[in-house]
């Protein structure tokens, strides 16, 4: 987001670029939302927004996000690109025609419907789909910088966000123990507790390691089951030939 307020874009082959904002309950609030429908089309940019997922270099050249892709020396190059392309702001560049006409034929809706179903009960997407339609509709490029506002605002100080903002910090200090200076030590045996479908599945994946196991159960028919699954499991794989 902070590169799309330059003029070009330009990156190494091996940089990928993206919008996760929406993953932490949020939207691309510096102005992002109303810049990448002015470069990049809307079958592109839209699962941007809403999955958080990036796009490779060669992806995004295409789009139209990367202007230019350079072996090496990224200052270097940037700095003659722009000195060779005439000035060329994204918040002065229409909305592309195509964005548009999707926008007004319901993509926008279909997509937000898909996105309910696969990230049900979060509120980002909504937002991030009124952001769009400010962008595609007849408003300024300012105007559309002020609905993004508001609605970063009403995600910033939600419940949902702060959670999703607690949980992404809090898996990052769970890798950072302090004091925690020890190397693991080898696997010499492992004990399951449960011979059900899990765990026999993972007694297996240790027995094929040549890890001992001990499989417990709360009743001893239990652990025959699981013990006949487990072996069911090796004298199918031995018949294809896998063992």
């Amino acid at each position: 987001e902070p590169a799309l307020p330059c003029h070009y874009r330009i990156g190494l082959a091996s940089v990928s670029v993206g919008l996760p904002e929406v993953t932490l309950g949020l939207l691309p609030g510096g102005e992002g939302t109303q810049r990448i429908p002015r470069v990049a089309p809307l079958e592109v940019f839209l699962p941007m927004l809403l999955t958080g997922a990036p796009l490779n270099a060669a992806k995004a050249h295409k789009a139209g996000i990367l202007d230019a892709i350079v072996k090496s020396n990224v200052v270097d190059e940037a700095a003659k690109f722009a000195l060779s392309m005439p000035p060329n702001p994204i918040s002065k560049r229409p909305v592309l025609a195509a964005t548009r006409f999707k926008a007004l034929g319901g993509a926008l809706e279909m997509t937000l419907n898909q996105a309910s179903q696969k990230a049900k009960g979060m509120i980002a997407p909504a937002a991030i789909i009124k952001c769009v339609e400010a962008a595609c509709s007849n408003i300024s490029f300012e105007e559309g910088v002020k609905e993004e506002g508001r609605q970063f605002k009403k995600l910033l100080f939600s419940v949902q966000s702060a959670a999703l903002r607690h949980l992404f910090f809090s898996e990052r200090l769970a890798n950072k123990v302090p004091g925690l200076k020890e190397k693991p030590a080898p696997i010499k045996k492992v004990g399951i507790v449960g011979a059900g479908l899990m765990g026999t599945g993972i007694a297996i994946c240790f027995i094929q390691k040549g890890v001992p196991v001990i499989l417990k159960d709360a009743k001893q028919e239990w652990l025959d089951n699981g013990v006949k699954n487990i072996n069911k499991i090796w004298n199918g794989q031995a018949s294809k030939g896998r063992l």
